[in-house]
């Protein structure tokens, strides 16, 4: 049986060694194995003088960039909270915690809750479990959040003040402590960030082919704010989605609101935000119809823009499969297996 165990293993306190508005790092522990890290972010917001408004998503664009960088500084994880939290959503079937601070006069506390999978909660059997990560194997691992400011959560009133107040992110650890191995890797960075000035056809800059596999590309569209972690996300911009490879289509004119029903279907979700789409390849729970571009220069999405209101914004953020298969068996994705540990 392999055991999987959870614990606390920091807590960062604003004033101590947490500070708004800069980047936080935090040294994580190796000779253990990943499965993911809770990150828990708690706070306080003051509202003076006038109602505020509580931006979308609040408190979660407070952490504005949450990356988990590996020895030699490879980036594994690089997204905004807000997309780890809509992830989260889609992979587990529900949201994590999240509870707003309020627009009104006076104090109330926040609470919202993400998971950094490294696993791949969503995969069949054995699959998921195919992505820890064995720190064992690296040299250093790092967690590094860009924490924002007051205005990451609040808009004050006319007159008025927002004001944040004894925010703290704690981090647990969810492990597996006895087994692991060189195993596959899942790679999940905000890589396109384009901003929408036109209605009609918008290309995005080519994904790199020659081999990478990509297991699917979640999209984010917004608008009404020019810093898309302050942005509202928005379902009239989108018109529908195509995706390429030199050889074929492998999406063709998708309407959006078609991927998005898409999205909800396959996670069995109740709902799915205004905005979010996931374009996936592993909709079966398993890894074999992924987009390997073995012999493909690139691959391409393009968009039908029906709509650019101000400060309309696209995100998209590949989900990049980086496979390791057994000695001898090129088809076979490795399982962790128990380490041997040395008295």
């Amino acid at each position: 049986m392999i055991g999987v165990t959870e614990r606390n293993f920091a807590t960062l306190v604003q004033g101590s060694n947490l500070t708004l508005g800069v980047q936080n790092r935090l040294r994580l522990a190796l000779g253990t194995t990943y499965q993911a890290l809770k990150l828990r972010l708690t706070g306080t917001l003051t509202v003076g003088v006038a109602v505020a408004t509580i931006l979308e998503d609040s408190p979660l664009g407070l952490l504005r960039s949450i990356d988990l960088v590996l020895g030699g500084g490879q980036p594994l994880r690089q997204k905004d909270a807000r997309a780890v939290f809509r992830t989260n959503h889609i992979q587990h079937g529900t949201q994590p915690r999240i509870t707003a601070p309020s627009g009104a006069i006076g104090a109330s506390n926040f609470v919202a809750e993400v998971y950094v999978d490294l696993w791949q909660p969503d995969l069949r059997g054995g699959l998921a479990r195919a992505f820890w990560l064995d720190a064992d194997f690296l040299s250093s691992l790092e967690l590094v959040v860009q924490v924002g400011v007051d205005a990451d959560v609040a808009t004050p009133g006319g007159g008025g003040t927002a004001v944040l107040s004894n925010v703290q992110l704690g981090v647990d650890i969810v492990e597996a402590l006895d087994f692991g191995g060189q195993l596959s890797r899942m790679q999940e960075i905000r890589q396109i960030v384009r901003q929408v000035t036109a209605t009609g056809t918008l290309d995005l800059d080519p994904f790199t082919g020659g081999g990478v596999i990509y297991r699917g590309f979640l999209i984010h569209a917004t608008s009404g704010n020019a810093d898309p972690n302050r942005a509202a996300s928005d379902d009239t911009i989108i018109g529908d989605v195509t995706l390429t490879i030199p050889s074929r289509r492998v999406l063709d004119t998708i309407p959006w609101e078609r991927l998005r029903a898409e999205t909800k279907r396959v996670y069995g979700l109740e709902a799915i935000p205004a905005g979010w789409a996931l374009v996936d390849f592993a909709k079966e729970r398993h890894l074999a119809d992924v987009l390997d571009t073995a012999g493909e220069q690139n691959a391409s999405l393009r968009f039908t823009i029906a709509a650019a209101p101000a400060n309309s914004i696209i995100q998209v953020y590949p989900f990049v499969f980086q496979r390791r298969s057994v000695a001898g068996r090129p088809g076979i994705i490795p399982m962790p297996v128990r380490k041997l540990r040395v008295a």
